[in-house]
């Protein structure tokens, strides 16, 4: 077995190993903890329809023919405000745990590749550029606190309130809940355009300027010294030149192709257009007779919150990536195979 063998047999990942398990095992400790976000956030969520529902029930009360029931009025206006206070408590209480538990997995994290930096071989180093064992160290780590401190919690309450506002709306009048539902149906439709080949490899070349960026930062950092004495300035910047105007043109080219998509999306999810939809789809039930104006009070209140899961998506879609792709990253250096130690 030639050096270079040796070389790939300990860089291949162990399945076995302590590091792959140590890795995959990373998060189940924490998996209480993030119980109790995602619990804590769909309640805080929850609370928060009762605002929305006591403006709901207050209009039809005002609207209606005959006197109006004072005691009826503060009990509506009472439980809207309980529902907003509990909405505010638990929504605290979840980011709260949520950035406490981000800031644990973080350190996890720092901790396991502290440790198999420590033992990895020497000629793993040589072929790596200093600067990209910084950004997995540094950045990656810091991009896993999306997925953490806010993606299990938002993501699941913004499904689930928009299925509780959607089956609330379907008892006062399904053909108008149709209706709202079509900037969602739009937006949906663009969605696969976001995960398409092309713009994956756009967003692992991101990645790669990035990374280049760094490395030729600590290199300039690191040569300071020996432009000081022999001179050739220029010289030691140009990789750092060259590197930024790559990822400029990288960037330029992966704006250019989420551009349009991302400004669809947008248009479909924005209050404007769908509030819209609902005033056309509305105003024609009215005047057929198939809706009482008092109903249309709720679709306006609520139809805005049925976009909330796709628009989540499209917000949250690029730092979910990101923060995939850097766990991928910090698995792989977790997984490099130490040098046996000496019995």
């Amino acid at each position: 077995m030639t050096t270079t063998d040796l070389a790939q047999t300990i860089e291949q990942p162990d399945a076995d190993s302590a590091a792959g398990q140590s890795m995959t095992q990373l998060l189940r400790p924490h998996l209480r903890s993030f119980a109790a976000v995602v619990i804590l956030q769909v309640i805080g969520a929850l609370a928060g329809l009762a605002p929305l529902l006591a403006v709901v029930e207050l209009g039809r009360t005002l609207l209606s023919p005959g006197p109006i029931d004072h005691a009826h009025v503060w009990t509506v206006v009472t439980a809207g405000a309980a529902g907003l206070l509990v909405r505010l408590l638990f929504t605290a209480a979840s980011s709260g745990l949520g950035h406490v538990l981000d800031s644990r997995v973080q350190l996890t994290f720092r901790r396991q590749l502290a440790a198999s930096l420590g033992r990895v071989p020497i000629g793993w180093f040589s072929r790596r550029r200093t600067g990209e064992l910084a950004k997995v160290v540094g950045e990656d780590v810091s991009a896993v606190h999306p997925f953490i401190a806010h993606a299990p919690g938002e993501l699941v309450a913004a499904f689930v309130v928009p299925l509780v506002s959607l089956i609330y709306l379907f008892t006062v009048d399904w053909r108008l809940t149709l209706i709202a539902l079509i900037p969602v149906v739009l937006a949906i439709a663009l969605v696969p355009l976001l995960m398409l080949p092309a713009r994956t490899r756009e967003q692992e070349a991101y990645d790669a300027a990035m990374g280049r960026i760094a490395s030729s930062v600590v290199e300039f950092v690191q040569g300071i010294s020996v432009v000081k004495a022999f001179g050739g300035g220029e010289r030691a910047h140009r990789t750092f030149l060259t590197a930024a105007d790559d990822f400029v043109s990288i960037f330029s080219r992966w704006v250019r192709g989420m551009s349009v998509i991302a400004a669809g999306m947008q248009l479909a999810l924005s209050p404007p257009f769908v509030l819209l939809i609902v005033l056309i789809g509305g105003a024609a039930l009215i005047t057929s007779g198939g809706l009482a104006p008092a109903d249309l009070l709720p679709f306006l209140l609520l139809g805005l919150g049925l976009t909330a899961p796709v628009a989540a998506l499209g917000h949250g879609f690029d730092d979910l990536q990101s923060a995939g792709r850097a766990v991928g990253r910090i698995k792989d250096v977790l997984e490099v195979r130490p040098l046996p130690e000496p019995a």
